[in-house]
């Protein structure tokens, strides 16, 4: 890999990574203003965990990126974390491995399925309840899905492409 490549993914992985932090640090302190999808509570005597607060923070940020493209929260949500996180993870995969064949054969299931879907709108609803389902399937584990949802759309991500970074600039 040349140095410019791999400069390149020193400076997009730390503006990820300093990015999502950023974000989510504005977003908790910003978390006791109303906005416009409604009032977030914060009160002296509440009981809101920080896991909660980025749960708000996450829903009311995939919220304003739906009223942003018109699209529903359901849809955000699907197009989000089924199409464009894994899309990203397979750019970086094959930038480690140095082949396009991963990026380029999710590039054509997208363009097949988004070409075939004849109303996403229902999928979307549809496929959401069913991430919801598995979310909601760690109750039996003691978890909740607030919590669920933080660790395994939050976190694990996270996670993932912290993991990639280091890979491609090691």
């Amino acid at each position: 890999m040349s140095f410019w490549s791999v400069l390149y993914y020193i400076v997009v992985g730390t503006s990820i990574a300093f990015g999502a932090f950023i974000l989510i640090a504005i977003g908790l302190i910003g978390m006791s203003l109303k906005n416009k999808y409604g009032p977030v509570k914060k009160s002296p005597d509440s009981n809101e965990t920080v896991i909660e607060r980025i749960f708000q923070w996450e829903v009311i940020q995939l919220l304003k990126l739906a009223g942003m493209f018109k699209l529903s929260y359901h849809e955000i949500n699907i197009i989000l974390y089924f199409f464009v996180v894994p899309f990203t993870w397979f750019l970086m995969l094959d930038a480690l491995f140095q082949f396009h064949y991963l990026k380029l054969s999710f590039a054509f299931l997208c363009i097949g399925f988004f070409t075939g879907c004849s109303d996403f709108k229902p999928f979307a609803t549809s496929f959401y309840r069913k991430s919801v389902q598995f979310l909601l399937y760690f109750n039996r584990f003691g978890s909740n899905y607030i919590a669920s949802s933080v660790l395994i759309c939050l976190v694990v991500p996270i996670c993932i492409y912290a993991l990639l970074i280091y890979f491609l600039v090691r």
